[in-house]
């Protein structure tokens, strides 16, 4: 008696594609866990690099400030990455500021470094990542792939092309469009139901992934605002000069003083720190000489033009701004009027 299957073309097919895809898929998948399993590794210490800069920008500002609580609030929302086991941030003097310490994890990588603003010592970050979560994906990763061969064999057994249309590529389009949503940062689609209940898990993860991203940009927005309102309602001029001595930002308390109606208007007719700012040339190459021999210069004081020619004494603080690389970027400072503290 002669079997079906040699008499079934479309079943010799399955059942031919069946074993070939059995094949080629466990040699596939235990290479690409191989290979993954290494680049974990890699992976994990790129990410540490990066978390820990990210970490490291993050704190300048409050460290510059000398903000505590802004120090541990922040440190407090890093640490709560499932990937950080330990974590200690120290001031320029070597104390503790925050210091953070899940559990202990034998399998860890630990990274370190100076916070530094403007060249200066402000403090200090040590960071433990666990290598657990990595290996932890690294076998499910595996499970999956494991998963995906079981079914794929099943449905070659058992499904038709209709089927594998059905269950495959529409679900798999609703997951790209809803992810193509994602990433174009139009997280209302992302309410949508799951195509299948096996997508929800991972759409959960898109919505939470997109509440914290708009919870953050809610945060920075505030503190813009914090920081203009700081900027605007000061009582000292500040201004950025580039390195051609032009004017390029300022704020009202500097148009006020030199009787300027408005930051624009000071801007537009001070295109040059000059004559037109300088009631002493000689001021203005004193102050430049120290600047660049020093790197800065602290309550520097000279005779200022207003803007209907008067002079009034003023005192400046200014510091040079730099890139990573040392690369002088500009001039920033604050000026005070001081013309009656003179007087008296």
């Amino acid at each position: 008696m002669k079997s079906i299957f040699e008499h079934s073309i479309s079943q010799r097919l399955i059942v031919s594609l069946a074993i070939m895809i059995l094949a080629v898929s466990t040699v596939s998948i235990l290479s690409i866990y191989a290979f993954k399993t290494r680049d974990s590794s890699s992976q994990l210490n790129q990410d540490a690099g990066k978390f820990l800069n990210y970490l490291i920008d993050a704190l300048k500002e409050p460290l510059w400030q000398m903000n505590q609580e802004a120090v541990k609030g922040i440190g407090d929302a890093f640490a709560k990455n499932d990937l950080i086991v330990k974590l200690i941030v120290k001031n320029h003097k070597g104390a503790d500021i925050l210091s953070v310490d899940k559990k202990e994890d034998l399998n860890f990588i630990e990274r370190s470094g100076d916070i530094r603003h403007h060249n200066i010592l402000l403090g200090h970050i040590d960071i433990r990542f666990t290598t657990k979560l990595y290996k932890e994906k690294n076998y499910q990763f595996l499970q999956y792939c494991l998963m995906i061969l079981i079914i794929v064999l099943v449905t070659l057994m058992f499904g038709t092309g209709f089927l594998l249309r059905r269950f495959f590529k529409r679900p798999i389009a609703d997951l790209n469009a809803i992810v193509n949503a994602y990433i174009s940062g139009n997280y209302s689609y992302l309410s949508a139901d799951a195509p299948f209940i096996e997508f929800e898990p991972f759409i959960a993860v898109l919505k939470e992934m997109g509440n914290k991203i708009t919870a953050h940009i809610d945060e920075l927005k505030i503190a813009e605002e914090k920081y203009r309102g700081i900027f605007n309602n000061s009582m000292e001029g500040i201004f950025q000069i580039s390195l051609e001595g032009k004017l390029i930002i300022s704020n009202p308390a500097l148009a006020r003083i030199l009787k300027y109606s408005s930051s624009e208007e000071l801007i537009f007719f001070i295109n040059e720190l000059s004559e037109a700012f300088y009631a002493d040339m000689i001021k203005r190459e004193e102050l430049l000489s120290i600047i660049t021999t020093q790197g800065y210069v602290k309550n520097f004081e000279f005779k200022a033009l207003c803007k209907d020619k008067s002079l009034i004494d003023v005192s400046v603080t200014v510091q040079a701004v730099k890139d990573v690389n040392g690369n002088l970027l500009y001039y920033e400072g604050m000026l005070e009027d001081i013309t009656e503290k003179k007087r008296i």
